[in-house]
């Protein structure tokens, strides 16, 4: 099993990263994680590394489904799985906790190789 984690780079600092942070090699699948320091937000810089990203998992690894999810509140981060071609699967009721202590729900994304878009 390999490990894949890319920073993301801009004007030569780190800024971010994007990794699989669970992946099922018999199934040919894997999860995504990602983060982006706050002032590089709404920039399109995650979404075009994650499409980089995408197309390096389909290509080069041959991930059948690549998956990913976020806090309902994340507009930012589920606004990058829409771009990056991702299908809304489901909302996972009371899984995540927040740091004011609550219990917030879960988007989760997916893509398979075969729905790629061009």
């Amino acid at each position: 099993m390999s490990t894949y984690n890319w920073a993301i780079e801009f004007q030569g600092v780190v800024i971010g990263n994007i990794a699989v942070v669970t992946q099922d090699d018999e199934c040919f699948t894997c999860h995504l994680g990602w983060q982006i320091d706050k002032p590089y937000w709404n920039k399109g810089i995650m979404t075009e590394a994650a499409k980089a990203v995408i197309d390096y998992l389909f290509d080069q690894v041959h991930y059948d489904r690549i998956a990913s999810g976020c806090d309902t509140r994340n507009i930012g981060s589920s606004r990058v799985m829409q771009k990056i071609g991702m299908t809304l699967e489901g909302t996972f009721r009371r899984y995540c906790y927040q740091k004011d202590g609550s219990i917030g729900d879960k988007f989760y994304y997916a893509i398979l190789e075969s729905n790629r878009r061009c």
